[in-house]
């Protein structure tokens, strides 16, 4: 999951939450509760175009590539605000932080990462990384 899809799919999902929630639990390979049924993502599909799919919309790819682009500006507007974008998939995105069973898809950051990996430890043992020193 790209930085880019996870913005798309957080503001595709926002208003989808159970839905959001089953489409982020298979990128994880976790099982989705029984209620929450999800159409199959097809060899290839790309991620927004199979959540539009799954959420019924008539013409999936076009949705997606609306979700793409205000997820376009909305990386744009952060960047020169000074925030990066953390997604699922990226490799500072806290561990424990995935392992929740509904983790969001994306993080705001402000500034560096590096922040992350002191969240790691707990509010409780914040260091000055996340104060700002």
């Amino acid at each position: 999951m790209t930085d880019r899809e996870a913005v798309a799919l957080a503001t595709f999902g926002y208003p989808r939450r159970r839905l959001l929630a089953a489409i982020t639990r298979t990128w994880l390979a976790r099982p989705i509760p029984d209620v929450d049924t999800i159409l199959p993502r097809g060899s290839g599909e790309p991620l927004m175009e199979w959540a539009c799919r799954c959420a019924g919309d008539p013409v999936p790819s076009a949705e997606a590539r609306t979700c793409l682009e205000a997820a376009d500006r909305v990386l744009e507007r952060a960047r020169r605000l000074g925030h990066v974008a953390v997604s699922l998939g990226d490799s500072a995105y806290p561990d424990r932080l995935r392992q929740i069973p509904d983790p969001p898809a994306v993080l705001w950051v402000r500034g560096s990462t590096a922040a992350l990996s002191a969240a790691r430890r707990g509010a409780r043992c914040a260091s000055s990384v996340l104060a700002g020193d």
